[in-house]
């Protein structure tokens, strides 16, 4: 199915001694595409399963994406509930990062041809050192070339523009996470540390002399950190401000500081309203991360789920039908219930800050009528897209194929020759090679907000298929998007 997956969760409270129902249907979804987890006790009381579903299902790979699945694969240990190889899935993530290096160390946001990427370099190279930590195999060479990449940018950047502060101060988070402390750097930019441009800026320098052992000089840094008050999305750092609290937090609970305002963080951590569903893959990998650090030192808890009792930190049971769970401690447990499936039913037509259309026309510009379609017809889908927002955004544009369809060629931006109907097509930053569907990452600004993208489909089998509706969304905030109802077609054999 050419449907995104999607992912529902309920969360609620077990009084101590009491039964309380883990309640999904398996209706919503269809059969053999669903994986529930029931989730007892544990530091966070967001839906952590239900994100590491998402980042594993996530259908896009670009650097930002496959780093934040290492991240999270990285932080979460094999589980009775995750059935499948989590050592295999973090492996494979990191290979995907891994073909992103440019021959100069640094790493490209879609491929190892792309420009290198300053601030993603960094968090790149942070995954890579979390996952071998964790057991991964990454290579040394390419590791060493990334590091004296991060290093060699350190010294040559004056870090004058907020990007490049940023930049500076996770390249010295970085170096000490991986051995290599750059004290000197680190103590000019504490300096003028509350100059740096977000409070994950200020707690990445904190880390870096926490991890050198300058206890002083990271609490100082921390507490800027956690004095900078609320923060703007920007998208040179992927960031917002749940972001930033989810990873200063994590940062400020490794470094063992300060344990008086971490303890305040915690309190404020996002609750059940962090939904994976409307969640960037960035807020996702530092969520489920950050419940990894936590739970290290999480108070055990005791519960029986479906009368097999049970303890640990924090209690994961996969589920293949719904359940009931007893609290066996002395305290209220808390008790999260997730599902992620391919939905029975598409979902309907929405949206939210932006637009979407398309228009089919034959290999002569003439509308066609998807009414009518035969067997090996070729003819163009043209979509169009537009953010309402007035902002530069990072988009993906996609259109979800009919089991009868098949892409035989991606038309390129300008005047296409030949098809002056179509008007100029837009720059695509990266067009996935995938099979399921068409989608195209496409970069917008406020001067320039409108996306037309088209490509090439041929009809290849006879039949009653599904239609999904085109859709677009901006890739750092998923609740921004437009999304078409299905529908269905009917597609005649060959003459």
């Amino acid at each position: 199915s050419s449907r995104p997956f999607v992912t529902e969760s309920a969360t609620q409270e077990i009084p101590a001694g009491q039964d309380r129902p883990l309640a999904f249907n398996p209706d919503h979804y269809i059969p053999g595409t669903w994986r529930a987890t029931a989730t007892l006790g544990g530091p966070v009381r967001y839906d952590v399963a239900g994100m590491q579903r998402m980042l594993e299902q996530y259908a896009f790979a670009c650097l930002e994406q496959a780093s934040s699945q290492v991240m999270a694969f990285a932080a979460v240990p094999n589980d009775a509930a995750v059935p499948q190889d989590q050592a295999g899935r973090l492996q494979q993530a990191v290979q995907v990062v891994l073909a992103k290096q440019r021959f100069d160390g640094a790493f490209g946001l879609w491929s190892a041809q792309g420009e290198a990427e300053p601030w993603l370099t960094s968090y790149a190279v942070e995954a890579l050192l979390r996952a071998k930590s964790a057991g991964a195999t990454v290579p040394e060479a390419a590791l060493e070339q990334a590091l004296a990449r991060i290093a060699e940018d350190l010294e040559d950047n004056d870090a004058e523009e907020a990007e490049d502060k940023a930049a500076q101060a996770y390249r010295l988070h970085v170096l000490s996470l991986a051995g290599r402390p750059r004290l000197g750097a680190a103590r000019r930019m504490l300096e003028g540390v509350n100059d740096l441009p977000t409070p994950l800026a200020k707690a990445q320098l904190a880390s870096a002399f926490a991890r050198a052992g300058d206890r002083p000089r990271a609490e100082q840094a921390f507490r800027a950190a956690l004095g900078a008050g609320t923060r703007n999305r920007w998208a040179f750092d992927y960031g917002s401000q749940v972001r930033d609290s989810l990873a200063v937090t994590m940062l400020l609970a490794e470094s063992g500081l300060l344990p008086d305002r971490l303890a305040q963080l915690r309190a404020r951590l996002p609750g059940p309203d962090l939904r994976p569903q409307t969640t960037s893959t960035q807020d996702m990998a530092w969520a489920v991360a950050l419940a990894g650090t936590l739970g290290r030192s999480a108070a055990p808890v005791r519960a029986a789920v479906n009368g097999q009792e049970m303890s640990g930190p924090t209690i994961s049971v996969a589920l293949t039908a719904p359940g009931t769970a007893r609290n066996l401690g002395q305290a209220p447990l808390t008790a999260t219930t997730s599902i992620t499936g391919i939905p029975a039913q598409p979902l309907p037509a929405g949206r939210d800050g932006m637009r979407i259309g398309r228009r089919f026309f034959d290999m002569a510009g003439q509308p066609v009528n998807l009414d009518t379609l035969k067997q090996n017809q070729v003819f163009v889908m043209q979509l169009l897209g537009r953010g309402e927002l007035n902002e530069d955004q990072r988009t993906i544009i996609q259109q979800g194929l009919p089991a009868g369809f098949e892409i035989i060629g991606r038309l390129p931006a300008g005047d296409v020759p030949n098809m002056p109907w179509l008007g100029k097509l837009t720059e695509t930053v990266a067009t996935p090679a995938l099979d399921d569907r068409y989608a195209a990452a496409v970069d917008i600004t406020a001067d320039a907000p409108e996306i037309r993208v088209a490509f090439q489909l041929r009809v290849v089998t006879p039949g009653n298929f599904e239609l999904p509706g085109a859709q677009v969304e901006d890739m750092d905030r998923p609740s921004v998007y437009a999304r078409q109802n299905s529908g269905r077609i009917t597609i005649a054999p060959a003459d």
